[in-house]
């Protein structure tokens, strides 16, 4: 179950769109709409013989892709006004975000990877087992291993297709970027009270 929210939740966050991201941002995605419109207009309504000729061309010239009978038809005053309209539309759609992100209505992207530790730490504390997560490096790598935890838990990513893996990028050898990610992340949940250590039963 741990694995199969994981992927799920990962899945979704790959999949997300985020409010602010350079390649895939909404409002980034928008701005540049908007940015291309008004090049475009500022192109098109260029005053002068050039302009004015160029328009005579575009609107005569035969998409090689129809034939004769079934050429698009493309005019100038037909185009300007969608061109402004789309310019219009921006600017309405703007204020619209800007206010749904400010409400939390929508994009809210899921912690998957917090999601995964706090089901494992869980389902390893289940099977009687202590949360213990000691950071690895090159410096201490001859002195320190990786605790059972570290490994049940790596192991556990290890099992999620290679896409949807988070801290484990060189499959068995990452254990170290592994062990670093999830002792921050054990660390954050435990100070938050979100984890909690559970006492272990001591035998009569």
């Amino acid at each position: 179950m741990v694995l199969t929210n994981y992927i799920r939740d990962r899945a979704g966050e790959l999949a997300a769109i985020p409010w602010r991201d350079k390649d895939r941002g909404l409002f980034d995605g928008l701005e540049a709409i908007d940015r291309a419109a008004r090049a475009l207009l500022a192109a098109a309504d260029k005053a002068g013989p050039a302009t004015g000729y160029i328009w005579q061309r575009l609107e005569q010239i035969e998409d090689p892709h129809f034939s004769r009978e079934e050429q698009p038809k493309f005019f100038r005053d037909e185009f300007y006004p969608q061109l402004t309209q789309l310019i219009r539309r921006t600017h309405l759609l703007l204020p619209e975000l800007m206010a749904e992100k400010k409400r939390g209505d929508a994009l809210q992207i899921g912690n998957a990877w917090g999601n995964f530790v706090y089901g494992i730490a869980n389902l390893y504390q289940d099977m009687g087992g202590e949360i213990k997560v000691t950071k690895l490096s090159s410096a201490n790598r001859d002195t320190q291993q990786p605790s059972a935890f570290t490994g049940f838990a790596h192991a556990a990513m290890l099992e999620v297709p290679r896409d949807l893996r988070e801290h484990a990028p060189g499959g068995e050898t990452s254990v170290e970027t592994f062990s670093d990610a999830l002792s921050d992340e054990i660390s954050a949940q435990k100070k938050q009270g979100v984890l909690r250590a559970r006492r272990r039963d001591k035998s009569p």
